[in-house]
């Protein structure tokens, strides 16, 4: 305490300064501590130093005198301090009043002080009041001198520029101040010491203090019901207090006994109800605040529990009632409470134990409360969840194809517990589950209004309103190419699509004039020729599907007059151009063109006509938006052609007419260097070159060449030819009737004609082997007769004159003579007989036969001379008798030799061998009996052996290799 004075009169010294203004008189509403004539505040104490202590000071003292009080303070210090003080401390037995008598300061006046000079010293003051609270003050300057004057601290700061006022802090009891201490403060002076003597101030000199009212009661005190019970306590002051109470149950009856400076207050009685309520105590003691007090009055019962809510709402501010406490006194939360979620708190709200706080966390909490009064308790145990109320996420609206499963759509929600899922109005199909999975696969196309709902047991179910759109995508219909003619409002191009829902429809660049309207066609005037290929776009949720067609913008064609035009039969022409406006590009088409042109697409007529005549031609220009037609002639015709042989052979005095020597009769035809007496000729039946040629007498033949032309409207042909004018004689032949040959002859017969001309000769039915060679005016026969016989030719004679001269001519063939020569006349069986023959024809195949039997023994082919040597071998079978040995020629020729064959007269036995058959180099059969000693018939020549013969020379080789094959 000392030291906060010093630090407050450190501060004023330090502000003192110069000669301080005389004291003013006294003021009425100041406060005396002490008049020092035996009225004080209290007891006065000079406060002690403590060791090494500057304030207060040592060496101080003071000394009472009746009516003041001197002071001396010590100045001669040591080094260690800068100030010396003293402290003067006025203690109240009780506590004073600083405000009596309407004070607003505290004063103290000084007789003198010395040394004499201004601000010899400062003074503060410092105040406590029965609360232990303390004021200071300082600034109070001290003036040296025998006129002396007033140290004053307000209490208020009545001027800034006077002195301070004394610091109040809050709360600062004035009226009960229990100790002022004056401190008075100089610089240090080691040669004079401070003195000075305090006197009274008779006014308003403090009065002994009264203690105020102080209530010593408990603040409840406890009826149990149904028993007697009392109960006291006591308020004490100075001088004592008088009570009052205000409030007591007419149950309750009141006592009260007073002492010295204590009153003591009993309370007795027995309560039949449970009570609870205050009685208002007050305790006096005069110019003292009154003190007060509620005394409450329990008549306690048991606590009854009840229970209501089991939720509360996450993040929910409370509260939320979770049940009841019902007592009297009212139940509240005694102790520590348990699984309390976090956020929130468990209190009373009268009889409601309810939730408090929001709760921040979600779940299920096992809360545990001891609930009730400090005479009764009752366990409070609840299950409580906190739950969040559903919030269904944003569910969009979606639309699915039908007939096709859709990908699930999982429905999500905040909430606790967790929220189940329910749906109205689904599209058919489609399902939700429990746990929010929406599946299936849609049937029916539509617009579905669908609510989905969220639920659990906290809050208001949450929905999504939405709409589930069931469709499939868009199908163009098949748009058809179009054809527009410029300039004309069209009618309206429709774009039907199915499907659902309702497409967009768009369309690629439209041609100028055209547009795609609400109405889903296209519409308007087309202005602009083209063609366009426009895409038509149908699109919506589900899929887009395009078509593409064409639109031709253009105009009819407009076709350009066709001049008539000649060509020439079999070549090609010089085309002819058909010329056409309009759009798209005309085509043409012709109707007569004259075969072998052609019309092509574009309009030109090419080709080479293959037919002459006069065409009248069609030409149509055709495009989409119509046509027009030109007609016009096309004639084909032939170049005027001559033709002529390149030499002709006019007869002599005789008509001659050379007919159709031009292709076109309409040609003009002119001719130069033709014979006397013809000339070229027209008329209706064409153009010829004829007359009646002539020639001088002796004179056979005149030749020359003739130039000719032609010339028409389709061109002009021009040629020479050689001309001859001769006499003609008919043709005579001369020739025996008959002629004889024999087969094999060398022929060459010359045979002549005469006649003018030379006449060609030719003959017809030659016998065989003959052949005729032409010859100038006639010819030969050439060759060698093959086979006998008479043959009538005919000789042929022409050169044109007249006719045919036929002459015959017979030609008898006979055979030729064969001459044989035999080795023997007489031969055995198996002997071998050698043959010569003559009079062949050269290369004639010969086969020898031995009759009478026909036996073929021999063949052979004649040589260049006709001549042909063979070996015959007698049969062994051959009969003994005569025979003949015939030759007969492919030809036809035949000769014979007679042949005697003579028995053999050996008997065989078996085992030998004949000699005539070891001769023959051929083995015999063996006899068991003599061979006949009568010679065989010879026979005579038969036309069946003669055939076989014939056969047999005609197949000569042939016949020869089958008996080879079957040899």
């Amino acid at each position: 305490m000392p030291t906060i004075i010093a630090a407050v009169l450190l501060s004023l010294v330090a502000i003192v300064g110069g000669a301080a203004a005389p004291a003013s008189a006294a003021e009425p509403v100041a406060f005396s501590v002490d008049d020092f004539s035996g009225k004080s505040m209290g007891d006065l104490t000079l406060v002690a130093p403590t060791a090494n202590s500057c304030q207060p000071s040592h060496g101080n003292t003071i000394q009472q005198n009746p009516g003041n009080l001197q002071i001396f303070i010590n100045t001669h210090l040591d080094a260690s301090c800068d100030l010396g003080s003293i402290q003067l401390k006025w203690t109240a037995p009780v506590a004073v009043n600083i405000e009596q008598g309407g004070a607003d300061r505290i004063a103290f006046q000084y007789a003198y002080a010395v040394p004499d000079e201004s601000g010899v010293a400062s003074a503060g003051i410092r105040l406590e009041d029965i609360n232990g609270l303390v004021a200071t003050g300082g600034g109070m300057p001290i003036n040296g001198g025998s006129l002396g004057g007033t140290i004053q601290a307000l209490y208020v700061q009545a001027d800034p520029n006077g002195p301070r006022a004394i610091d109040f802090p809050q709360h600062f009891d004035k009226k009960h101040v229990k100790s002022v201490t004056l401190e008075i403060a100089a610089t240090k002076n080691d040669n004079q010491p401070i003195q000075l003597a305090l006197r009274g101030i008779a006014e308003n000199v403090a009065l002994p203090g009264n203690l105020p009212p102080v209530i010593h009661a408990e603040d409840t005190y406890v009826f149990p019901v149904d028993t007697p019970t009392e109960v006291s306590f006591t308020a004490t002051g100075t001088p004592f207090p008088s009570v009052a109470l205000v409030g007591v149950a007419t149950w309750l009856d009141v006592g009260s006994a007073a002492g010295s400076s204590e009153t003591k207050v009993t309370l007795s009685g027995t309560p039949a109800d449970y009570a609870d309520f205050t009685i208002n105590f007050t305790a006096s003691v005069p110019n003292e605040d009154d003190a007060k007090q509620d005394i409450r009055i329990v008549v306690p019962s048991p606590v009854d529990v009840d229970y209501t809510s089991t939720t509360a709402e996450l993040d929910e501010e409370g509260p939320v009632v979770l049940g009841t406490a019902s007592a009297t006194p009212a139940a509240g939360i005694i102790g520590a409470v348990s699984g309390l979620p976090a956020g929130t708190a468990l209190a009373m709200d009268g009889t409601d134990v309810v939730l408090t706080g929001a709760p921040t966390e979600s779940g299920t909490f096992q809360i545990s409360a001891i609930v009730g009064h400090d005479w009764a308790t009752q366990s409070f145990e609840r299950t409580l969840v906190v739950g969040e109320a559903p919030e269904l996420a944003a569910v969009d609206s979606a639309v699915v194809a039908r007939g096709a499963a859709i990908a699930q759509i999982d429905l999500s929600a905040t909430g606790y517990p967790a929220p189940m899922f329910s749906s109205t109005d689904l599209p058919p199909g489609l399902s939700l589950s429990s746990a929010g999975a929406l599946t299936g696969t849609p049937t029916t196309n539509g617009d579905y209004a669908v609510t989905f709902t969220a639920t659990n047991v906290m809050g208001e179910d949450s929905q999504q309103n939405v709409i589930i759109t069931v469709g499939n995508g868009p199908v163009l219909a098949a748009i058809d190419d179009v054809n527009l003619e410029r300039g004309f409002e069209i009618s309206r191009i429709a774009l039907p699509d199915s499907g659902f829902p309702s497409s967009v429809l768009t369309t690629s660049e439209l041609p100028d004039g055209l547009s795609l309207t609400d109405l889903r066609a296209i519409e308007g005037t087309p202005t602009t020729n083209g063609i366009t290929t426009v895409t038509v776009t149908a699109t919506n949720d589900l899929g887009l599907d395009e078509k593409t067609f064409k639109v031709t913008v253009g105009d009819a064609p407009v076709l350009e007059r066709i001049a008539n035009a000649q060509v020439v039969h079999g070549e090609p022409i010089d085309p002819i151009s058909a010329q056409a406006s309009g759009f798209p590009t005309p085509t043409f088409i012709s109707t007569a063109l004259p075969v072998g042109l052609t019309l092509s697409a574009d309009g030109v007529i090419e080709g080479t006509p293959t037919a002459t005549g006069l065409s009248l031609v069609t030409v149509t220009a055709t495009n989409v938006f119509g046509s027009e037609e030109q007609t016009f002639e096309i004639e084909v015709g032939d170049p005027p052609v001559l033709t002529l042989p390149s030499a002709v052979e006019i007869v002599a005095f005789g008509a001659y007419v050379l007919g159709d020597v031009v292709s076109d009769a309409d040609a003009v035809v002119t001719a130069t260097g033709l014979p006397d007496g013809i000339a070229v000729v027209t008329d209706a039946d064409g153009v010829r070159v004829s007359g009646t040629a002539t020639l001088p007498d002796g004179v056979n033949e005149l030749t020359g060449t003739a130039e000719i032309s032609a010339v028409s409207d389709f061109g002009s042909d021009a040629t020479s030819f050689e001309w001859a004018v001769v006499r003609h004689e008919a043709p005579v032949v001369t020739l025996p009737t008959e002629m004889r040959l024999t087969v094999g002859d060398d022929v060459d017969l010359s045979i002549a004609a005469t006649g003018l001309p030379a006449p060609t000769v030719t003959l017809e039915d030659l016998p065989p082997g003959l052949t005729w060679v032409p010859g100038e005016s006639g010819g030969s026969i050439v060759g060698s007769p093959t086979a006998a016989g008479s043959f009538t030719a005919n000789v042929i004679a022409v050169n044109g004159v007249g006719g045919d001269v036929r002459v015959p001519v017979t030609f008898v063939v006979g055979q030729p003579v064969i001459t044989l020569s035999l080795s023997g006349a007489s031969m055995k069986p198996g002997d071998s007989l050698e043959v010569s023959g003559s009079g062949f024809v050269p290369g004639d195949t010969v086969a020898f036969w031995l009759h009478s039997e026909p036996v073929l023994v021999a063949t052979g082919t004649a040589d260049a001379l006709g001549v042909l040597r063979v070996s015959v071998v007698i049969p062994q079978d051959t009969p003994a008798g005569d025979h003949t040995l015939v030759a007969v020629a492919a030809t036809g020729a035949t000769g014979s030799a007679p042949l005697t064959v003579i028995a053999v007269s050996t008997t065989l036995t078996p085992g030998s061998t004949a000699e005539s058959a070891a001769q023959g180099g051929a083995s015999v059969p063996t006899a068991s009996a003599p061979v006949a000693d009568t010679l065989s018939s010879t026979g005579g020549e038969t036309y069946q052996f003669m055939a076989v013969a014939l056969i047999a020379l005609a197949l000569g080789a042939s016949l020869q290799v089958v008996r080879r094959r079957h040899s």
